[in-house]
C-alpha cells in the first residue's frame, strides 16, 4: 500500500490550471446568478442603510386624494385644499419626527448610563413626551381642518365610516367582513387536507 498524504500529492501544472479555471468559472457563474436575484429585491422594504422610506415606495403611487374625492364626492376646490392640508401635515410631521428622534436618542443615552441622574432622565422623558404630543396635535389639527372643508353630507359619510371601522374587528372575528366564517370545530387536517 502506498502512503497517502497531502504532502506527497503533486499536481501537474495542467491540473492546477484546470482547477483554477473551474474555480473562476464557478465563481463567475454564481455571481452572474446572484446579481439578478438581488436586483429584483430593489424597492422592497425599508432602506435601513439610508433610512429612506421613499426608496421603497412604488414608482407610481396612487393618489390618496383621488380615492377620498370619489368616496366623499369632493369638489375640485376641496381636493386642492385637501392636497394643501396633506402637504402641510407631512412637512410639520417631518420636522417633529426629526425632533422626536433627537430627543429619543438623548433619553436613551441618559438611560443607558450606569447611574443616570434621575432629574436629567425625567427631563429627557418629559421633552420626548412633549415632542410626541406635538405630533398628536398636528394630526388633530389636520383632522379638524379636513372636517371644516366638508359639507354636512360629507361629514355624515365620514362619521358613518368611522363608526363602521370601529365594528369591523368584531365582524371580522365571526367572518362577516370577508365572507368566511372562522374555523368551527377541530383544528388541523381534514379528510381532504388542511381546513381553511
Amino acid at each position: 500500500m502506498s502512503n497517502l498524504s497531502l504532502d506527497n500529492l503533486e499536481f501537474s501544472q495542467e491540473q492546477t490550471m484546470n482547477f483554477r479555471r473551474r474555480t473562476i468559472l464557478s465563481t463567475t457563474l454564481l455571481i452572474a446568478l446572484a446579481i439578478p436575484c438581488f436586483a429584483q429585491r430593489a424597492g422592497r422594504g425599508f432602506n435601513i442603510a439610508t433610512g429612506d422610506v421613499q426608496a421603497v415606495q412604488p414608482q407610481n403611487p396612487r393618489d390618496p386624494t383621488a380615492a377620498v374625492q370619489k368616496a366623499l364626492n369632493l369638489t375640485a376646490s376641496q381636493v386642492e385644499s385637501l392636497k394643501a392640508l396633506l402637504q402641510a401635515r407631512m412637512q410639520a410631521a417631518r420636522d417633529v419626527l426629526t425632533e422626536i428622534q433627537e430627543k429619543r436618542t438623548a433619553f436613551e443615552s441618559i438611560s443607558s448610563q450606569s447611574n443616570p441622574n434621575p432629574v436629567d432622565l425625567g427631563n429627557a422623558l418629559l421633552a420626548l413626551r412633549a415632542s410626541q404630543n406635538k405630533l398628536q396635535a398636528i394630526e388633530t389639527k389636520f383632522q379638524s381642518d379636513f372636517t371644516d372643508l366638508l359639507t354636512t353630507d360629507q361629514k355624515k359619510l365620514v362619521d358613518d365610516a368611522k363608526a363602521a371601522a370601529a365594528i369591523l374587528p368584531a365582524l371580522g372575528a365571526i367572518g362577516l367582513v370577508d365572507g368566511r366564517p372562522q374555523a368551527i370545530g377541530l383544528r388541523g387536517a381534514g379528510p381532504f387536507g388542511p381546513r381553511r
